[in-house]
C-alpha cells in the first residue's frame, strides 16, 4: 500500500488560526514575533499535497480547519 499524506492540500496562517480562534472563544492575544527566533531558512509556507490522498480515497472530503478547532475547543476533557 501507498504511504499518503494526509493533508487538505490548504494552507492555514497562525492568524488564520487565530482569527478562528478569537471568533469561537470571544478571547483576543496579542502575538508578538520575537526576532531572534526568526531564522534565515525558515521555511514561510508549509502545507502537505493532499493528491495521492484524493486519488487512493476519491470520496474522501476534508474537515475545514474552522469545525475541527470547533470540535477541539467544545469537546470535553479526558484529564
Amino acid at each position: 500500500p501507498p504511504t499518503v499524506n494526509i493533508a487538505t492540500g490548504t494552507v492555514s496562517s497562525i492568524g488564520d488560526i487565530l482569527e478562528i480562534l478569537t471568533a469561537l472563544t470571544g478571547h483576543h492575544i496579542e502575538v508578538k514575533v520575537n526576532p531572534v527566533f526568526i531564522r534565515k531558512g525558515d521555511v514561510e509556507m508549509l502545507g502537505g499535497n493532499a493528491d495521492l490522498l484524493r486519488t487512493t480515497l476519491p470520496d474522501w472530503q476534508p474537515i475545514e480547519i474552522g469545525e475541527t478547532l470547533q470540535w477541539m475547543y467544545t469537546a470535553e476533557s479526558i484529564a
